[in-house]
């Protein structure tokens, strides 16, 4: 697996943001990003260039406001 197609655990993914995991559920039902199932209990794994992309898209966002 190349480092763009890595998957992130979901507390991975919510210490990037600096946010509880119920709001990584909550952004990925709204279409922010999909999850991966894996095992038989299903957890939850994330594309990390998915993830990537929202942390940009989120950096130029904070940059516009500040502006």
């Amino acid at each position: 697996m190349s480092i763009p197609d890595r998957l992130l655990g979901i507390r991975e993914v919510a210490e990037m943001f600096g946010v509880d995991i119920s709001t990584i559920r909550r952004w990925e039902a709204a279409g922010y990003f999909r999850s991966v199932r894996i095992g038989e209990r299903g957890h939850r794994r994330y594309h990390a260039a998915d993830i990537n992309e929202l942390l940009e898209s989120r950096a130029e966002i904070e940059e516009r406001a500040e502006a």
